[in-house]
């Protein structure tokens, strides 16, 4: 939903994409207190090339259940990272259909790959790391996520950056 605050002025508008009840597509449009300018319409579609390096992990949770037979403990994980992007937080999370290798019995893995992608979106793209464990009799187990803005302000991000959620 389009909105204009309620202190707005003559000459005040909104202008973006809405989603069409109903899930049948969407309009752009612009709407606002009359007279103003009409803003160049917004590209239906850009594509942006964007890279993601995942270098490695720490701290991660020892999720493996270890050997039932005997009563050991699990500490350790099978970690490997999903990468997914969306074109804003309107829009649902796409796979990039990119993944890191599993590293087998670490909580300190490293992976040193380098994955680029093209996405479809506008200034306010986002990369979503899902870092998960993985299992051979069961379903992979969730440890976590991490969200990234690209913008034109934050064209590069690295260092070390902690994991939201997850089941782990």
């Amino acid at each position: 939903i389009l909105s204009l605050p309620s202190n707005a002025e003559v000459g005040s508008y909104q202008h973006g994409w809405c989603e069409l009840e109903g899930g049948s597509g969407s309009i752009q449009a612009a709407f606002g207190l009359a007279p103003f300018a009409a803003p160049t319409p917004l590209p239906v579609s850009v594509t942006v090339p964007v890279q993601v390096d995942i270098e490695r992990a720490r701290g991660i949770v020892a999720a493996d259940a270890g050997n039932l037979f005997v009563g050991k403990k699990g500490r350790s994980s099978d970690p490997y990272v999903r990468i997914f992007w969306r074109s804003d937080d309107n829009c649902p999370w796409e796979d990039s259909g990119f993944k890191t290798t599993v590293k087998v019995k670490t909580l300190t893995p490293k992976w040193g790959e380098c994955f680029t992608f093209d996405c479809e979106g506008g200034a306010h793209i986002q990369v979503k790391l899902e870092l998960y464990d993985h299992d051979k009799l069961t379903s992979d187990d969730c440890l976590g996520y991490i969200i990234y803005e690209l913008n034109d302000a934050m064209p590069y991000s690295k260092g070390w950056h902690s994991f939201k959620g997850g089941t782990g």
